[in-house]
């Protein structure tokens, strides 16, 4: 099974917006304001959309309360990013141990000729090779990548649910995990 950081990535923007996307009106020390809605800050730096332009400011020069404002935002957008993460490591917790009990070899019925491959082999990691028996010996014939989700083993386009362990392809074959 691969990993990639943009899921992680997409799951931790969507956590990072913010539930009320509505312009604000920012203090400065001077007196003066400015509208906008918050983008992001840093440790000196607020960023502040303002009709489409990100406008840079800095965060001293803000009143108290804004200052306060924007420390409450970046704690809530730690939160929610702690979060995602959270929730991400628990999808590949879930993913991983159904992977790992889909794993394994299959074997389909020796007396349906018409399928090609008779045992197939499904690794934890998402790969998996085809395999034939030749001459008294099981051959590996071809390999390929395969994916489980709704409870469903997608391999090569082709879909097999699973049912008492086994699993059952698009025509009703029945493929038995035999180890």
């Amino acid at each position: 099974m691969k990993i990639t950081t943009v899921l992680l990535g997409m799951m931790i923007m969507a956590a990072l917006k913010i539930s009320a996307q509505t312009s604000l009106v920012w203090h400065f020390k001077n007196g003066t304001n400015f509208s906008g809605i918050y983008v992001s800050s840093g440790t000196t730096k607020l960023v502040i959309n303002n009709s489409g332009t990100n406008c840079i400011l800095n965060l001293d020069d803000l009143t108290a309360d804004d200052q306060a404002r924007v420390t409450a935002i970046q704690e809530k957008k730690a939160a929610a990013e702690a979060e995602a993460r959270e929730k991400y490591q628990q999808k590949l917790d879930t993913d991983r141990e159904k992977y790992q009990s889909v794993s394994g070899i299959y074997s389909v019925d020796a007396y349906k000729n018409f399928i090609r491959y008779k045992k197939f082999d499904l690794r934890s990691d998402g790969t998996g090779i085809y395999l034939r028996d030749i001459g008294g010996y099981q051959r590996r014939i071809g390999q390929f990548q395969w994916s489980f989700t709704n409870g469903a083993v997608i391999l090569n386009g082709s879909t097999f649910k699973l049912e008492n362990g086994d699993l059952i392809d698009e025509q009703g074959n029945r493929w038995l995990h035999i180890r």
